[in-house]
């Protein structure tokens, strides 16, 4: 991925579909029928969801909700992002989703990745925090980091007004207007 992609990322408002235009991953007709979708626990990042049912119902989508347990490696935190993991994915379920969940790890975008791959993923999905700046500088971009090493198609939903609230992305995410 070159500057102008990375340059494209990093200041997009609206949500991207990246392809790269060479390497292993090889296209198996569009199907994306094994979503990969990365949260981080954060309200933030669920605003992804409403993307990822677009996508899976017509698609028939296997959707992997993945979280790295990034902070603490005791049991209890692990279960903790478990079982909101479970709690998600059993609101996509009665959704008519078919979902599984996924708490390993514990660098994000290595694990994305490397999960990506095991996982034979058709597209990797998660929301971006846009960050800037020193910010971007100090802490880095765990989405910048998937997509210099993308094995698969990503689906990046960038947010770049915090105040907005899930329900405003999800009207955006199925075309609702006032």
């Amino acid at each position: 991925i070159g500057s102008v992609a990375l340059e494209v990322v990093q200041n997009a408002s609206t949500p991207l579909l990246l392809l790269r235009p060479t390497g292993d991953w090889r296209s198996r007709g569009t199907s994306f029928k094994r979503l990969l979708v990365a949260l981080d626990g954060s309200e933030f990042s669920e605003r992804i969801l409403p993307y990822v049912t677009a996508l899976a119902k017509p698609f028939d989508s296997e959707v992997v909700l993945l979280s790295v347990p990034i902070g603490s490696a005791s049991d209890s935190y692990r279960a903790t992002i478990q079982s909101y993991l479970d709690n998600l994915a059993q609101e996509l379920i009665d959704q008519g989703l078919n979902v599984r969940t996924l708490a390993i790890g514990n660098a994000a975008a290595q694990t994305i990745v490397a999960t990506a791959e095991s996982e034979n993923a058709d597209l990797i999905m998660l929301a971006t925090h846009g960050r800037s700046g020193m910010d971007r500088l100090m802490l880095g971009s765990v989405a910048e980091r998937v997509v210099r090493n993308m094995p698969c198609p990503i689906f990046l939903m960038p947010i770049r007004d915090p105040a907005q609230t899930v329900e405003e992305t999800s009207a955006e995410a199925i075309g609702e207007s006032d």
